[in-house]
């Protein structure tokens, strides 16, 4: 974190980053019932699924950062200008559990970029307005680790292990708003009268 004047009682500034590194194991194994048959195709079988079945690591890292401005252009207006940025990757974030495969887990992401800005007015002795725009766009894109078809292999009715691409990765969305907000704020004594608009716009 850092911030300060860039030009003394009218500009500042203030920056701020988070990363963040995390690991997590999924234990992954094959669940086979006591009453497996023991013939050999049976037998072969679960030797074509072991491999599928090793353990694997899951991870959340995340990149955040702000920087923000702040402007007195006169003695009764304020503007503020505020970028927000997010990248985060979720390894193994699809899909989990100690059943799953790793083919049929892939990678979780988001994109996150925002832009706002604030025009801050008093009018008079009894008025103050706030303009507001923001511009965002939020993408989370998710990812798979496999493009064969996705099973669950079952053995007398109970799960033995879950493998292939899963049924909803890859997959993409995305959103993009626009936001214009007015607010008029009136004081009069003990009294507060507030009013305004806000419109926004998702593209999504």
């Amino acid at each position: 974190v850092a911030g300060g004047p860039i030009v003394e009682d009218k500009h500042f500034f203030f920056v701020n980053y988070d990363g963040q590194r995390n690991t997590q194991p999924n234990a992954v194994f094959l669940n086979l019932p006591a009453t497996t048959p023991t013939d050999p195709d049976t037998l072969a079988a679960i030797e074509t699924l072991r491999p599928l079945a090793q353990s694997w690591e899951r991870t959340q890292n995340q990149d955040v950062f702000l920087v923000k401005t702040d402007h007195q252009l006169t003695g009764s207006q304020r503007v503020t200008l505020r970028y927000n940025h997010q990248n985060f990757s979720g390894g193994g974030f699809e899909n989990g559990g100690a059943q799953t495969s790793f083919e049929t887990t892939g990678a979780s992401k988001v994109y996150t970029r925002t832009f706002n800005t604030t025009l801050a007015s008093v009018i008079g002795a009894s008025l103050f307005n706030e303009v507001r725009f923001q511009y965002a766009r939020d993408r989370e894109p998710g990812e798979s680790n496999s493009d064969r078809p996705q099973a669950t292999i079952r053995q007398g009715g109970t799960t033995a292990l879950v493998i292939g691409r899963n049924f909803f990765s890859p997959r993409e969305t995305t959103i993009e708003r626009l936001q214009f907000a007015d607010t008029l704020t009136w004081v009069r004594g003990a009294h507060k009268v507030r009013t305004g608009l806000d419109l926004q716009f998702d593209d999504i």
